[in-house]
């Protein structure tokens, strides 16, 4: 993974990926030694399942947005993460 290399500001993924799924790509980046592991991941998803939320709660997702999402909530989803202000 890219993303144990080099600590981005902000990873954007979703939930059903390939070869690797989002919730398997979160559990090895929480589990990385380091500040990459505290990188901040928000799903991007159409999974509103509610065992799936909590599963990715467990594991520190940063934020989850059910698709379709609006620029408005998107933007404040962002912000929060990163504190700033669009």
């Amino acid at each position: 993974m890219k993303t144990m290399d080099e600590r981005p500001d902000l990873v954007l993924c979703d939930i059903h990926m390939k070869p690797l799924d989002g919730l398997t790509y979160l559990a090895e980046l929480r589990a990385v030694r380091g500040r990459v592991s505290e990188t901040p991941v928000i799903f991007l998803t159409t999974n509103a399942k509610e065992r799936t939320v909590h599963l990715a709660q467990n594991l520190n997702v940063s934020g989850y947005l059910i698709k379709p999402v609006s620029a408005n909530n998107f933007a404040k989803t962002i912000g929060r993460i990163l504190d700033i202000k669009f």
